[in-house]
């Protein structure tokens, strides 16, 4: 959640615009932040959902997920 509230952050700094000396220190951050978040999901939070939920578990994530709901 942490890296979530990071990642929201810096895209609300883009947003709201900022110095173009700014830009590559941004976005060089920004990436830093985003890899590190998907690497921590794809090896460590995600298998260990796959391990830890029920089929049916995972089958209502999905479900929400694409409903919406």
């Amino acid at each position: 959640m942490k890296e979530h509230k990071e990642i929201l952050l810096l895209v609300q700094r883009i947003d709201n615009g900022f110095h173009k000396d700014e830009v590559n220190e941004v976005f060089e951050e920004l990436k830093r932040v985003l890899l590190a978040h998907a690497n921590f999901e794809d090896d460590i939070f995600y298998p260990r959902l796959d391990e830890e939920l029920s089929d049916e578990e995972k089958q209502l994530i999905y479900d929400r997920c694409e409903g919406g709901v």
